[in-house]
């Protein structure tokens, strides 16, 4: 699991997404097994939640591939 709240994890996040958007042109991404991303624990960013963490990471995916792009979850506490 990658702490989306380490910059690093982000800016991995950010490569791989516009790899798979920008350089081979996907426009559908189907994140699956998204109920078991928001896991409590502990983080780079302290006092960060399982729920806050699995957002900054879906915000980092969705500015990465844009508007453009449908980004689609399989299960999910949101």
């Amino acid at each position: 699991m990658l702490d989306t709240t380490n910059p690093g994890a982000q800016q991995h996040l950010r490569d791989t997404y516009t790899t798979l958007t920008r350089d081979w042109g996907n426009r559908y991404i189907k994140l699956d097994f998204m109920d078991d991303t928001a896991i409590e624990g502990y983080y780079y960013r302290p006092n960060t939640s399982g729920l806050e963490a699995q957002r900054i990471g879906l915000q980092v995916i969705r500015d990465a591939v844009g508007d453009g792009v449908m980004l689609d979850k399989d299960g999910s506490v949101m």
